[in-house]
């Protein structure tokens, strides 16, 4: 696929969760068309986070690499060459050879040796019903009925279970793996129905109201059992149970409007989630996702109230790395510099909008929630015009042509610069992990505030615009 995913739309992250001492998995292969002499592999080690232990493998100049990792059990392991970007199965003790045309990345996947079989599954798996298909869910979550809405799910979920068993290679495919496939792809697709209300809300912009919602809508989380003490959790379970406590936490915002903090949207999951293990990683991920989206000194002191609370938490150190690099961006830090390409091919600098306030805006075409902005911030530019305030776009997209042209159909005026992918200095500077993403620069080059309301909360953001004006 072209780019790494926003974390509420994720790829397929299948890994079965049977526990073996650490063994040593290779994957080699060859690679024609590349741009780059090394390839990236990482997996997350942990429910919370995204891929990490991410090393980097040479590509010699005939395209041949070798990655070698020592895994403790089976990993979805990510792979990136570039732009490019896929996900893979490995067990302990896989050897395994795979065929990359670069210019024809998702089709030319071709794969040998051990458990080659599911990774030729998950190939077809994900060209047929995820790489191209992002937005299909964004148009359903915005424009569909409620119970419309559960009947797409519901369909499209018979319509993978048919692909997973009447793949042309099934009979190859171990019954383990076809199960675990089959019981995540049941999480997948109740997490996706437990996202309609918030974001039927979101898409709309009816923050004071929510859709209405029959009591039957909701009675496949019936059907799905919390995990008993010691089973199992996948990530594709941890995603639902996150989702029973994020809608419960949406309907609590709208029958009470109230801002709960952090701390008492965790006081919420304590009430729902059962199993102590899934409980700890939603109470790290709070953790990490206050770090990453509220106010820096609000964050920092749930942080450090976690870390003074849960001095053996195995998530430590993943906080500890965010929370670093969120200090480094909180309010009076200097802005990280940068120096990137403008629509025409000029090269623009932070610093030549010194002395002026900067609303920075990192998005990408083929992302919903960013193109559900731009009507928004096309008004506030206007009314900022003429006032010292810049607008400053920076699009991920990995395909320059996409990009130009979203600037013209979406008629995207501001300062328009192009940082291909997640994978670059810019996003690494700013710990930018999605989008859409914000930040308040001010005159001085200095941070004025980490996390900025976005355009569509129209009092909120030109509020806190006129206030970094000085007005």
């Amino acid at each position: 696929m072209k780019s790494l995913p926003i974390r509420f739309f994720l790829l397929l992250n299948l890994m079965s969760i049977m526990t073996v001492s650490a063994q040593r998995a290779v994957l080699s292969g060859n690679i024609t068309n590349a741009k780059v002499d090394f390839v990236k592999a990482g997996y997350r080690k942990s429910l919370v986070g995204y891929d990490d232990n991410e090393k980097d493998f040479r590509i010699d100049k005939k395209g041949n690499f070798k990655i070698v990792l020592d895994l403790k059990k089976e990993e979805s392991i990510s792979i990136t060459i570039d732009e490019q970007y896929t996900k893979l199965y490995l067990q302990p003790g896989d050897s395994m050879h795979v065929k990359i045309d670069y210019s024809d990345f998702d089709n030319s996947l071709i794969y040998s040796g051990r458990n080659s079989e599911k990774n030729m599954f998950l190939k077809d798996f994900n060209n047929r019903f995820v790489y191209g298909h992002e937005q299909e869910v964004y148009q359903r979550l915005a424009n569909s009925k409620t119970i419309d809405f559960r009947d797409y799910c519901d369909s499209l979920l018979v319509e993978k279970k048919k692909f997973l068993y009447s793949w042309k290679g099934t009979s190859d495919l171990d019954k383990h793996f076809i199960s675990i496939f089959s019981e995540d792809l049941d999480y997948e697709n109740a997490s996706l129905k437990l996202s309609y209300p918030g974001m039927w809300s979101y898409f709309r912009k009816f923050n004071d109201s929510v859709p209405e919602m029959p009591y039957s809508y909701f009675s496949f989380i019936a059907d799905i059992p919390q995990k008993p003490a010691g089973a199992p959790i996948s990530h594709k379970y941890f995603e639902y149970a996150s989702s029973l406590v994020e809608n419960a936490l949406f309907n609590f915002h709208h029958r009470y409007n109230l801002r709960l903090t952090a701390k008492e949207q965790v006081a919420i999951a304590r009430t729902i989630l059962k199993n102590e293990e899934v409980f700890k990683a939603y109470e790290a991920l709070t953790v990490l996702n206050s770090l990453e989206n509220r106010k820096f000194k609000e964050a920092e002191n749930f942080y450090l109230d976690y870390v003074k609370e849960n001095p053996n938490s195995p998530y430590l150190e993943k906080l500890k790395e965010t929370y670093l690099k969120i200090e480094r961006l909180s309010p009076g830090k200097p802005a990280p510099g940068f120096a990137l390409m403008d629509e025409k091919g000029k090269e623009r600098k932070l610093e030549e909008f010194k002395g002026k306030i900067i609303y920075l805006d990192f998005w990408a075409s083929w992302c919903g929630p960013c193109i559900r902005e731009l009507p928004f911030s096309k008004k506030l530019k206007t009314d900022f015009e003429g006032k010292d305030v810049v607008f400053l776009n920076i699009s991920i997209d990995d395909n320059e042509k996409s990009w130009k042209d979203a600037l013209q159909k979406h008629g995207m005026s501001g300062v328009n610069l192009l940082a291909p992918t997640f994978n670059n200095k810019i996003c690494e500077a700013y710990n930018v992990v999605g989008i859409p993403a914000y930040f308040l620069i001010n005159r001085d080059g200095t941070i004025y505030d980490n996390n900025p309301p976005r355009p569509s909360d129209e009092a909120g953001v030109r509020m806190t615009l006129n206030a970094a004006l000085g007005n």
